[in-house]
């Protein structure tokens, strides 16, 4: 059993986890298709939280005493083979099997359906504010625009089919956390209470960044390089594209007639 939870308290695999819990930020971009949603999402996060870590823990401890050998050379087929298992004590190896690949592909299609549905909310709420070209879609339309669906799908495919699972999981798991660290320190800084403790977050927060950078440069190389080349990638599109008004403001400007910059 030690062994067992050495594997879910594994530091180096914390600081990839982040990513199993961005449902959650889904949520706030669906707001508009909840009811009442200033009170239901804070209910279905205080309750789905503890819920999702204790499945987590639960299935993790299940399948390293089924399935050890499974969960150090094969882990994508791990809860495959603890599933055998259990179903071979009543002769329903097969069919156990069976179950578990269906769930991971229905979970895996559902998944993606909820981030693009609710990445196509946050993307209209950005036209709504003139942060993305109208090309894009259109924000007077009900629910997600069609062509702002197209784009992310032909964007979440090229990833899929040109990027490593490991790459796309730690690049997603850098940007939660980014995210999430300047939504939190937002909200800390426009508090109503006193109280709030921002230490222990902060500190979080920070060495999930740090764990997640470290483990992959030691263990993954390439991964590593592919992550660096993403973020560089967002930020270069984030300067040029969102920022670009004040990069031109705050830049000296050249006469083209005579060749002078001038300040």
């Amino acid at each position: 059993m030690p062994a067992a939870f050495s594997v879910i308290f594994d530091s180096r695999e914390q600081s990839v986890s982040f990513v199993a819990f961005q449902g959650w930020q889904l949520l706030f971009y669906d707001q508009e298709s909840i009811a009442d949603p200033l009170e239901t999402i804070p209910k279905a996060i205080y309750v789905s939280v503890p819920v999702a870590v204790s499945i987590y823990m639960l299935v993790a401890v299940v399948t390293y005493n089924l399935a050890p050998q499974a969960v150090r050379n094969s882990p994508h087929t791990a809860l495959v083979e603890a599933a055998s298992a259990i179903g071979g004590a009543v002769g329903l190896a097969s069919a156990a099997a069976i179950v578990i690949s269906l769930s991971a592909l229905f979970s895996t299609g559902s998944a993606i359906n909820a981030t693009l549905f609710s990445t196509g909310y946050f993307a209209k709420g950005m036209l709504s504010d003139d942060l993305l070209p109208d090309r894009v879609g259109d924000s007077s339309e009900s629910g997600v625009p069609e062509r702002i669906l197209l784009i992310l799908g032909v964007v979440t495919a090229a990833f899929t089919a040109y990027g490593s699972l490991s790459a796309i999981t730690a690049f997603a798991s850098l940007s939660f956390i980014v995210v999430f660290g300047a939504m939190s320190a937002l909200a800390f800084a426009k508090r109503d209470a006193e109280r709030i403790a921002a230490t222990w977050p902060a500190v979080g927060s920070g060495l999930s960044f740090v764990l997640m950078f470290y483990h992959r440069y030691t263990a993954e190389r390439g991964t590593f390089y592919a992550v660096l080349f993403l973020a560089v990638a967002v930020v270069a599109v984030e300067l040029l594209y969102f920022e670009r008004a004040v990069i031109e403001e705050e830049t000296p400007y050249v006469d083209r007639d005579s060749g002078i910059t001038a300040g």
